[in-house]
């Protein structure tokens, strides 16, 4: 990003970037509009995202087209990286690990539901 002019961008422990407070910054003229509570739990640090850049535009819809530019610039860095290919599929591989594990238990519950369900049916039917 820093390549295309768009600062410095730094990933948080989790992967993410701050966007979110780059986007408040913008469309509130340089404010905040971040509290506490927007940090994630146990995360120790959330990275600043770059300083705004002294021309940003003043009309709403000039926001939005430089916010869609910006867009374009992170897609194009993530495929040209190869780091969105790396991130979904570290995501894929996180949800599969999370639902192998509990993969078990729902069967069980699913089992039981239809048990439920098959008993609750015949009381009706009778």
């Amino acid at each position: 990003m820093a390549e295309r002019g768009r600062g410095e961008w730094r990933f948080a422990e989790d992967g993410r970037l701050h966007t979110a407070s780059y986007g408040l910054r913008f469309y509130l003229d340089g404010r905040s509009g971040i509290d506490e509570s927007f940090e994630s739990e146990g995360e120790t640090e959330i990275p600043e995202a770059p300083a705004l850049p002294d021309d940003i535009p003043a009309d709403f819809d000039d926001k939005r087209a430089y916010e869609a530019d910006i867009a374009v610039d992170f897609a194009e860095c993530g495929d040209e990286t190869g780091y969105r290919q790396t991130a979904t599929e570290a995501w894929e591989a996180a949800h599969a690990e999370q639902y192998a594990a509990i993969e078990a238990e729902t069967y069980a519950w699913q089992e039981e539901m239809r048990a439920d369900i098959e008993r609750a049916q015949d009381l009706i039917d009778s």
